[in-house]
C-alpha cells in the first residue's frame, strides 16, 4: 500500500509510515478487494488533505487465537482533520459476518500471502 503512494507522498514533502508487527499472523481470509479499495481510499485522502507532516498506515491484531485473527488498520495523518459534527457520517464500526460480507480472519499456517506483500 505504501508503495503505492510514495511518489505523491515525496512530492509533496510527506512522511509515509506503515507499521506491521512481525507477529501478526500472515495468512488471511477475507475480500482482499475491498480491503485494497477502502484502504487506497483513506490512506489516499490522508495524502490529499495533509499539506505538511505526516501519514501513517499501522497495522495490528486486534484478537489473535490460533485459529482467527480481527484486524485492525489505523491511518493517522496531520492534516487538517474531519470536524466533530461529521465524523460520525464516516465511521467504520465493526459488522458481524455475514455470507455476502465476511469478516477478514488469519488462518496460520494456510499458505497465503504475507502481510506485508498484500498490502502492496
Amino acid at each position: 500500500m505504501t508503495e503505492t503512494f510514495a511518489d505523491v507522498a515525496y512530492g509533496k514533502n510527506l512522511e509515509l509510515t506503515c507499521t506491521i508487527p512481525a507477529s501478526l499472523p500472515t495468512a488471511l481470509v477475507g475480500d482482499a478487494g475491498r480491503l485494497r479499495q477502502i484502504m487506497t481510499n483513506l490512506v489516499g485522502n490522508a495524502i490529499k488533505f495533509t499539506e505538511k507532516g505526516e501519514v501513517g498506515l499501522r497495522v495490528e491484531a486486534v484478537e489473535a487465537d490460533t485459529a482467527s485473527a480481527f484486524i485492525a488498520f489505523d491511518v493517522t495523518d496531520t492534516g487538517i482533520g474531519i470536524p466533530s459534527d461529521k465524523q460520525r457520517h464516516i465511521s467504520m464500526r465493526s459488522r458481524k459476518p455475514t455470507a455476502r460480507r465476511p469478516v477478514v480472519t488469519a488462518a496460520p499456517g494456510s499458505g497465503s500471502a504475507s502481510p506485508s506483500s498484500c498490502a502492496k
